[in-house]
């Protein structure tokens, strides 16, 4: 599962839509104006794992925003921050739930 995080959590959304839950689809896949088809775009990325249950991401999200990448000389792509869920809880206990923040590079 991965979501998409569009925006500042402390920026008011036309809407409220902050962000975007993905998930894959089948080939006979029919969208509507609540749920669509879009593809998330490969290329070469910056990955940050976050061990725990990472209800709360801003920190994280701020660390590779505000420490890595002017300390990496990278720049983004042109696409929000994602984050795939690769071990959820209560699948696994909330101390080995794994998260991974992805930035897009250009």
């Amino acid at each position: 599962m991965f979501n998409v995080l569009r925006t500042d959590p402390h920026t008011e959304v036309e809407g409220g839509l902050r962000g975007w839950l993905c998930a894959s689809e089948p080939s006979w896949f029919v969208g509507d104006d609540r749920v669509w088809g879009e593809e998330i775009p490969g290329g070469r990325c910056a990955v940050l794992a976050v061990t725990g249950a990472a209800m709360d991401l801003e920190e994280p999200a701020t660390l590779l925003d505000r420490d890595w990448l002017p300390a990496s000389g990278e720049t983004l792509r042109d696409f929000p921050l994602l984050c795939e869920r690769v071990r959820l809880y209560p699948q696994v206990s909330a101390a080995e739930a794994l998260t991974e923040l992805i930035v897009s590079l250009a």
